[in-house]
């Protein structure tokens, strides 16, 4: 059943009408979505600054900023516009469903909302992602639930996969074991912040039991609050060097070779698996870039 397919599925809904904000939430949890829910635009960009649904329900009639330009919004910033979709209007005409779709939202369905076609509609997008952001859209959910399986055998709080461009490292996902059901997906921070320095520096696999006794940590910004980090290099297939795979947490942990030997065995798969949109090289800056 298509309402199967929605088990796990993290959704943002945005919706101003309480009661049927809701009805959809209460439907929503009951096939087994993962949801956070805001009444406007600014509700909801409150949640995108750092989380991330693998799909977008949202309203496009909101008090002050309406749903068509919260959605062109998003997709005109880099770190939201790979976010899947769905609008929800009480208008069907072709007019609506033609500015529903130059907003950038991937389908549309019409209030009262038919509790049949929503799980298709929004397993459909799920599935499909963004075209240009396949790595978001498309790879999440799996990404979310190989981290978590890392994570589990190892006394780590956070285990990340994390992309280098130039001298910034984004986080395509990051599994917070504190927070388990709030799936983390932090800003860009400057490569030099990260341990993850050493791995792209040594190109090989870097691990720190407590950084304030390893003199590779002594000027590092980050040695007081993150005293523990094991991390190894991600390639590509082509051998350029998309990134890192680490755990890393607030106190110091001893470095178990067992937990070296599953990141690599991890980071080999990824390799082989990178989707489209991880394959190619970021294309190169300018200087004044």
């Amino acid at each position: 059943m298509i309402a199967e397919r929605l088990s796990g599925l993290v959704v943002l809904l945005v919706e101003d009408d309480p009661d049927s904000r809701e009805l959809l939430a209460y439907y929503l949890e009951s096939v087994g979505c993962r949801l956070r829910v805001a009444g406007d635009a600014t509700g909801a960009r409150a949640h995108l600054v750092d989380w991330r649904p693998d799909v977008i329900l949202s309203d496009v009639t909101l008090p002050g900023e309406d749903g068509f330009s919260l959605l062109a919004s998003l997709r005109a910033s880099p770190a939201t516009r790979g976010i899947p979709a769905v609008a929800m209007t009480g208008r069907s005409d072709a007019a609506s469903r033609e500015r529903a779709a130059a907003s950038g939202f991937q389908k549309f369905v019409t209030k009262p909302i038919d509790l049949f076609s929503l799980p298709a509609a929004l397993a459909s997008v799920a599935s499909s992602g963004v075209a240009g952001d396949e790595e978001r859209a498309i790879t999440r959910r799996d990404l979310r639930a190989l981290l978590a399986s890392l994570n589990q055998p190892t006394p780590y709080r956070y285990t990340s996969v994390l992309r280098v461009d130039d001298d910034r490292l984004e986080s395509v996902w990051t599994f917070d074991r504190a927070r388990p059901d709030t799936d983390t997906f932090p800003p860009d921070a400057a490569l030099c912040a990260s341990y993850c320095a050493l791995v792209v520096r040594e190109r090989a696999a870097v691990s720190i039991e407590d950084a304030l006794a390893d003199p590779r940590a002594a000027d590092h910004p980050k040695r007081e609050a993150l005293r523990a980090y094991c991390g190894v290099p991600l390639f590509r297939r082509d051998g350029t060097l998309f990134g890192t795979l680490c755990h890393y947490d607030e106190r110091p942990q001893p470095v178990d070779p067992a937990t070296l030997a599953a990141l690599s065995q991890l980071a080999a798969r990824l390799m082989c698996e990178l989707p489209p949109a991880w394959a190619t090289p970021p294309a190169t800056r300018s200087p004044g870039g």
